[in-house]
């Protein structure tokens, strides 16, 4: 009996509203399908491994290997998951990755949960109507061209990128370890919190909350809202439009470096 086995199926949309996939040591790919079938593709995927239709969701399940698999990892036996799905909006969106890279694109969803481990987290054209939630042990995570009610990430090592995303309410980053870069952010009250690493923030938001640790905090744009900007060791810097000089309050605290404040 083969100890590892290649997945092939499709699926119409008529049978799942909800996306929920596992992937033990895999790379994920989700990608958008051309026509209205989901399109899966796993290949030296460990036996037990399989992809359904079940209660109204779309459930795949990559095991974990053998352990000697993943410690002598080889090229031409890696295990990978591609999904393609159909363009419509899904009830919920699920992925629990413990290692691999993934790169999910073009679902949209009205609750998304994006759980990684160990392995780069790439996110784009995707859209939650409600929130999305990722949570990142070790690995960059990167966003482009997504929109979602709510946006809440949460790293523990690792570079966040946040670039061209709209958010109706409330935007909260906690990052360990890494650089925080954010740029074209349309928000709602937007929260950073950082260990280590520096903070560059640029667009609007209704308030700003950031509370660096070690490293330079710079933020760009217009707060139509309170601003209260902590750090601990590095410079802040604050360059904000006329609209944001109001009577919101706006305050600033930090222990070792400069603080500038700028209006154009």
């Amino acid at each position: 009996m083969a100890e590892y086995i290649d997945i092939t199926l499709d699926i119409s949309e008529e049978e799942f509203s909800g996306v929920q996939v596992k992937c033990i040591a895999a790379d994920l790919e989700i990608s958008r399908s051309e026509d209205k079938f989901a399109h899966i593709i796993c290949r030296n995927v460990p036996e037990g491994s399989f992809v359904q239709a079940e209660n109204g969701k779309l459930v795949a399940e990559v095991k974990r290997p053998k352990v000697t698999d993943m410690i002598f990892k080889n090229p031409f036996k890696a295990s990978s998951c591609r999904i393609s799905l159909p363009a419509k909006q899904y009830d919920s969106f699920t992925a629990d990755i413990a290692m691999g890279n993934s790169s999910i694109c073009d679902v949209g969803c009205d609750s998304a949960e994006i759980n990684s481990g160990s392995g780069n987290l790439n996110i784009s054209r995707t859209a939650a109507l409600k929130d999305m939630r990722i949570n990142s042990g070790a690995g960059q995570v990167i966003m482009d061209n997504t929109e979602c009610g709510e946006l809440k990430i949460k790293t523990g090592a690792g570079n966040i990128t946040v670039n061209d995303v709209n958010i109706r309410n409330e935007t909260n980053i906690e990052g360990g370890a890494g650089d925080i870069t954010i740029d074209r952010l349309e928000s709602g009250m937007l929260r950073i919190r950082s260990g280590t690493g520096n903070i560059r923030a640029k667009g609007t938001a209704s308030g700003l909350d950031i509370q660096g640790g070690i490293g330079n905090t710079r933020f760009e744009g217009s707060v139509c809202g309170d601003i209260d900007v902590r750090g601990g060791i590095g410079n802040i810097d604050l360059v904000l439009d006329e609209k944001s000089r109001s009577e919101h309050r706006l305050k600033t605290t930090h222990g070792i470096g400069k603080v500038n404040i700028e209006y154009i």
